[in-house]
C-alpha cells in the first residue's frame, strides 16, 4: 500500500554510521534484558498477519535482498545517527535510508492494509528500503506524548516503559508477546517506528531497532516525572508497564494499587466498566509474584470477556430465535 502525504521531500539517501561499535556501545543492548517479559510460546518470526503482501513485497528481489529481510540473528549490525536521531539498523550495503520531509510529497509505501487511525504525519521521516522494496520506516513529530491511535491488524494488550537517555521508550505487544510498535519521546519530538505487522522483516530485527531508537533532543524529566505523566495521559490505566523483574510488593502496589485478589503466589487485578443496563466488559491481569517478587508475565497473563446483563442475554437470545425464520 502506498501512503498518499502531503508530506515528504528532501530524498537524500544516507549512509549508515561508518564507525565499527563494539556490542557494548550499542544501545539496544543497554536494554535487551528489560523486555524480556511475556511468555512467547505462539510468537512467530516473521508476521504473518497478511501472508500475501508479505509474499508480494519480496517478489522479484534479488536472493541477496530476500535474506536482509530474513536475517539470522547473529548478522553485524550498525548504527545510523543524525542532528535529530539514532537507531541500530543491520549492516549492509542494500539498505539505504531516504530522509524525507513533508514537502516533496513523496509516497512511502507500506505492507499490507493501513487499516486504523494510527498518524502518519511527520515533521521528518526515514524511509528504509531494500532494493526499493519497504523494510521500515521512523515517523518523527513534534508532539508531547505518544499515538494514541489504533492499527487493526493485531491488538496491543501490553505497553511497556522505560526511561532512558533523556528518552521515555514506548513498547506495544500484542498477546502473542510479539512487539507490535516502538516509540521514543524526548523533549519535543516523537519518533515512531511503522508497525511491525506492515513490514516484512523478523521480529528480532524490529525489537533490536526499537530497543535502540532514541531522539537526540533529551528531555530533563526523571524516571519519576515520567511516570507522573504516564499517570496523567492515562489515569484509569495500571502502570504494570513501569515494573522492573525483582520489583519488591511495595514498588508493585505503589504502581499498580493493592491486586483484587491473591492465589498463591500471583496477585490478581481484575477491572470492570458495565454501561447502566448491566452490558460491559472485564479484564483480568494475573502478575507472577514468585518468592514475594516481581517476575515475568506466564501464559494466560491476560484474559477479556464481554459482561451480559439478564437483559442483554435476553436480548442475544431473542435475536437468535429470529434468525432461524
Amino acid at each position: 500500500m502506498t501512503i498518499p502525504t502531503c508530506n515528504l521531500a528532501l530524498t537524500v539517501l544516507v549512509a549508515l554510521s561508518a564507525t565499527s561499535l563494539a556490542p557494548e556501545d550499542f544501545a539496544s543492548d543497554a536494554i535487551k534484558d528489560r523486555l524480556d517479559w511475556l511468555s512467547t510460546e505462539n510468537q512467530t518470526t516473521l508476521s504473518v498477519h497478511d501472508a500475501h503482501s508479505l509474499r508480494a513485497n519480496l517478489k522479484g528481489i534479488s536472493k541477496a535482498a530476500s535474506d536482509v529481510f530474513r536475517r539470522a540473528t547473529d548478522m553485524e549490525w550498525k548504527t545510523y545517527t543524525d542532528d535529530i536521531i539514532s537507531f541500530e539498523l543491520p549492516d549492509d550495503p542494500l539498505i539505504k535510508i531516504n530522509s524525507l520531509i513533508p514537502e516533496a510529497r513523496q509516497p512511502i509505501e507500506i505492507v499490507g492494509s493501513s487499516v486504523g487511525t494510527t498518524e502518519r504525519q511527520f515533521q521528518r521521516a526515514y524511509y528504509v528500503t531494500v532494493e526499493r522494496r519497504p523494510y521500515l520506516t521512523v515517523f518523527v513529530a513534534e508532539t508531547s506524548w505518544f499515538d494514541r491511535g489504533t492499527c487493526f491488524c493485531g491488538s496491543i494488550a501490553f505497553r511497556r516503559w522505560i526511561a532512558m537517555d533523556g528518552n521515555l521508550l514506548q513498547f506495544s505487544f500484542m498477546d502473542d508477546g510479539n512487539l507490535k510498535k516502538g516509540e521514543a519521546l524526548g523533549a519535543r519530538n516523537r519518533a515512531i517506528l511503522l508497525e511491525w505487522t506492515h513490514t516484512s522483516i523478523t521480529q528480532h530485527d524490529y525489537a533490536r531497532i526499537a530497543r535502540s531508537l532514541r531522539l537526540k533532543d533529551r528531555s530533563t524529566r526523571t524516571e519519576e516525572d515520567w511516570i507522573q505523566r504516564t499517570k496523567e495521559a492515562n489515569p484509569e490505566a495500571k502502570m504494570l508497564g513501569w515494573l522492573r523483574v525483582g520489583d519488591s510488593p511495595e514498588r508493585v502496589q505503589q504502581l499498580a494499587g493493592k491486586p483484587t485478589k491473591v492465589e498463591g503466589e500471583t496477585w490478581i487485578y481484575v477491572k470492570e466498566r458495565l454501561d447502566p443496563d448491566g452490558d460491559g466488559y472485564r479484564s483480568t491481569v494475573r502478575v507472577s509474584m514468585k518468592d514475594g517478587k516481581f517476575g515475568r508475565f506466564e501464559k494466560g497473563w491476560n484474559s477479556f470477556e464481554e459482561v451480559k446483563s439478564m437483559r442483554g442475554l435476553f436480548k442475544d437470545a431473542v435475536n437468535q430465535l429470529k434468525d432461524q425464520f
